[in-house]
């Protein structure tokens, strides 16, 4: 792992958001169900390539003091541990992502008897 000791190093972390064809898909796998992988395929590059059109140019952050505030206590747990390095992620979601879960849960409660 790549290491900084003047910046803060993040990685995504988790998955991105996806759709509700490739949840369901997803869930019938899951469930046993022979599923069209190669539909699922196309469908992961889709939602991919969606999601990283809204994260172009340059990432910002906001909060910092409450960022501060999490690694000074992240440094003084780590004070008394013996450790190589350690790893803050980054997991925040942006507002797109979620506007649009909100959206398809909406959705999916409204269609829900």
């Amino acid at each position: 792992m790549k290491t900084s000791a003047e910046r803060i190093l993040t990685s995504h972390v988790g998955s991105i958001p996806r759709p509700e064809s490739i949840r369901a898909l997803l869930r019938a796998r899951l469930g046993g169900q022979a599923i069209d992988e190669a539909e699922l395929a196309v469908r992961a590059a889709e939602a991919v390539t969606e999601v990283l059109r809204h994260l172009q140019g340059p990432i910002t952050y906001k909060g910092q003091a409450l960022l501060e505030k999490d690694l000074a206590t992240l440094k003084a747990a780590l004070g008394g541990v013996a450790v190589a390095e350690a790893f803050v992620p980054a997991i925040r979601t942006p507002p797109w992502c979620r506007a649009r879960r909100r959206s398809a849960l909406q959705a999916s409660t409204a269609a829900s008897p």
